[in-house]
């Protein structure tokens, strides 16, 4: 349904807001990545899923942020780090490389359990 402005009137994914019909097609190309080829994503079984948790800040504002984050490529971040480090506020950062997202490297940030996931994004500035 569209109004008159031509801005979608559904809701995407709870976010309150109207989507445009761009918007909605971009989601739609990042969300239909290839997860099969991603060796890194095979060594995150159901069991390393299970043990971990996700913050409200992380469902609610960065999933809603960055539609081509996957929360399995969270936990393979976690689970296989090419680096990792606290941050300093009882936090820890860790990096890996997504094949996805061009071999870029991923930052997870969790809480001091390193269970609790808060945070992600492509690090741009990261260097092996």
């Amino acid at each position: 349904m569209y109004g008159s402005s031509g801005i979608r009137t559904n809701v995407q994914a709870g976010a309150g807001r109207p989507i445009s019909r761009h918007t909605e097609r971009i989601s739609r190309q990042r969300s239909e990545v290839n997860l099969k080829d991603d060796s890194l994503l095979r060594t995150v079984s159901d069991r390393f899923v299970a043990e971990y948790e996700f913050a409200d800040y992380f469902e609610q504002k960065v999933l809603l942020k960055r539609t081509y984050l996957r929360r399995e490529w969270c936990i393979a971040v976690v689970v296989h780090p090419t680096r990792s480090e606290p941050q300093g506020d009882s936090r820890y950062r860790f990096w890996a490389p997504i094949p996805e997202l061009g071999g870029r490297h991923l930052r997870v940030v969790t809480l001091a359990d390193k269970v609790t996931i808060l945070n992600a994004f492509p690090d741009r500035g990261f260097k092996p």
